[in-house]
């Protein structure tokens, strides 16, 4: 399994803030897929982020059972990234 941390400081994202299931969550950083998911205890959640998430509909989202982080896939780049949210 191999992940690809973003880390390019000539392009900065400004972090984007979600609401999930009552909690508020802030971008951290995002990876790039090449096999697998971005990290052994994230867990797909079953549900699918939508255009209030600031992301593709459709993209799955993980969550990491020890830290609460979530994952959310998004779909508009090849291979497709996984964006890192922490709770606020």
């Amino acid at each position: 399994m191999t992940w690809i941390q973003y880390d390019d400081s000539s392009e900065k994202e400004p972090p984007i803030t979600i609401q999930f299931k009552g909690e508020t969550y802030l971008s951290r950083d995002f990876y790039f897929q090449t096999d697998g998911y971005p990290s052994p205890d994230a867990r797909d959640t079953g549900e699918k982020a939508n255009r209030d998430a600031g992301m593709l509909a459709d993209g799955r989202i993980l969550k990491n059972i020890k830290t609460g982080e979530l994952y959310i896939e998004d779909r508009s780049v090849k291979p497709s990234r996984w964006i890192l949210y922490k709770k606020k």
